[in-house]
């Protein structure tokens, strides 16, 4: 079996522990080995999560953290279909919206409008019958059926 050392740890070790990238098509083993990098990487994270952040927010939706912080302004702090302050959610930010089909950021959504829409497969025909079988069923501006 074939062994390599960690760059980081010192430790050689079998090639298995190390993780793989390609480049150009060819596919070359990391310096150290899997668990010196997820330790690094945490690390990294833990002491500038915003760079992780943007990274996730450019590749993901073509953001910026500055083009985030403008449409939080443009919503005046809240979720754009229930008007709440609380982002919810696990990071305790709002969400970024968007069109799955065409990738469009449409807004920001707390944790739970956008697990809703989620829910409903982004469909407006099923969020219209959903509505629709609330205020039939669910006695919303409604004393009694049939009033």
């Amino acid at each position: 079996m074939s062994k390599k050392t960690c760059t980081k740890c010192n430790v050689e070790q079998p090639v298995i522990n190390f993780q793989t990238y390609k480049v150009k098509g060819q596919t070359k083993i990391r310096s150290q080995c899997a668990q010196c990098r997820n330790e690094s990487q945490k690390e990294r994270y833990r002491t500038n999560p915003d760079v992780h952040r943007e990274y996730l927010l450019k590749r993901k939706y073509n953001l910026s953290l500055e083009d985030y912080d403008k449409l939080i302004e443009q919503q005046d702090g809240k979720c754009a279909i229930c008007n709440t302050e609380n982002p919810g959610g696990h990071h305790k930010r709002f969400v970024v919206d968007h069109n799955h089909k065409t990738g469009e950021v449409r807004a920001l959504l707390c944790s739970t409008c956008n697990t809703g829409l989620g829910n409903f497969y982004d469909n407006p025909q099923i969020l219209l019958k959903a509505a629709e079988y609330l205020f039939t069923n669910g006695h919303y501006g409604k004393t009694s059926k049939g009033d």
